[in-house]
């Protein structure tokens, strides 16, 4: 009788584990994974790494659609038009290139920014996308012309980029603590917001209502500010002790979730920023993290892997990695 009810307790335990155990898919990218977008349609997301590839996956089907082996340096970021037609990506050396998504194949490539692309990102337009690089530049790019339309040049390097609802205006996160919001009609400066943070001011995301904008930074803070006028709405310390990297506001506009260099993401309550979840299973600093649909993120980090977490489970669902 003992023996019974050992093994029926082995097999509950074997039994939870189990299920509780993440899907693993062991392909993909072989270096830090460095930016994740999400396509339009379906559950479709393509990633960057300096493994020097483009995969885009099948998160439904968890299974790589595409492994582009581009071997064109270190690839830094990754933008998606907004029906989906091309999908721009940068490198370390401040060149883009330019996808056509149905075929998967590259339809140019040019030389924009004299250093490291940090951020790519659209604003409605199909056929135009905004770039910017450590060289301190801003650059507003046609696709049908393969011309700069119009840049900038900041006060300061700029290490983010974020889109308002409503894509009259783009937040630049900068190297001195100062966010900038940039007017996509005229591509000016329209205002600046001074000391958002002590320090570089590494990822910025707007509610969706855009009355506010979400901030993160080296010096690991997280701040709300009123998106009219720059005032602080609310600012925490993020229990880290590492600078954190990336941030997102939820569609529904619940949540807030950041990637910190400590290997956690942390997710809060928007917009009293109340702490809901830490999510640990990284093994090296995360770059990116984004919620993927209503109950999911997806994040990148140091450690080659691509991770879907659920937010009502608080866990772990998917990991993809060619180690």
């Amino acid at each position: 009788m003992r023996n019974t009810y050992l093994q029926t307790f082995l097999f509950l335990i074997f039994s939870i584990t189990l299920y509780s155990a993440p899907f693993t898919l062991n392909s993909g990218h072989y270096d830090s994974v460095n930016d994740i977008a999400k396509y339009p349609y379906g559950a479709i997301a393509i990633s960057v790494s300096n493994d020097e590839s483009i995969i885009i996956w099948d998160t439904n089907q968890n299974k790589i659609l595409k492994n582009i082996e581009f071997g064109k340096g270190s690839l830094t970021s990754i933008a998606i038009s907004p029906s989906g037609k091309y999908f721009v990506v940068g490198n370390s050396r401040g060149e883009i290139f330019v996808f056509d998504f149905a075929s998967q194949k590259m339809l140019f490539s040019d030389k924009l920014h004299q250093s490291k692309i940090t951020d790519i990102c659209f604003a409605g337009r199909e056929n135009l996308f905004f770039t910017s690089g450590l060289d301190g530049n801003i650059f507003a790019y046609n696709i049908s012309t393969k011309f700069v339309e119009k840049g900038i040049t900041m006060p300061a390097k700029i290490l983010s980029l974020s889109v308002s609802p409503d894509k009259r205006v783009i937040a630049g996160g900068g190297e001195k603590g100062n966010i900038y919001f940039i007017n996509t009609d005229n591509f000016q400066i329209s205002s600046v917001f001074e000391k958002a943070h002590s320090d570089w001011v590494t990822g910025t995301s707007f509610s969706p209502d855009g009355k506010y904008l979400a901030s993160v930074g080296w010096d690991m803070k997280l701040n709300i500010l009123n998106s009219a006028d720059g005032r602080v709405f609310k600012s925490i310390n993020v229990n880290t002790e590492k600078a954190l990297n990336c941030v997102d506001w939820s569609n529904d506009g619940k949540y807030i979730c950041c990637g910190s260099s400590n290997f956690n993401i942390y997710i809060y309550t928007a917009p009293e920023l109340l702490p809901f979840a830490t999510l640990t299973g990284h093994k090296g600093q995360v770059y990116q993290t984004m919620f993927f649909d209503s109950d999911s993120i997806i994040s990148t980090a140091a450690d080659a892997k691509v991770n879907i977490w659920s937010i009502s489970q608080k866990q772990l669902l998917k990991t993809y990695t060619g180690f």
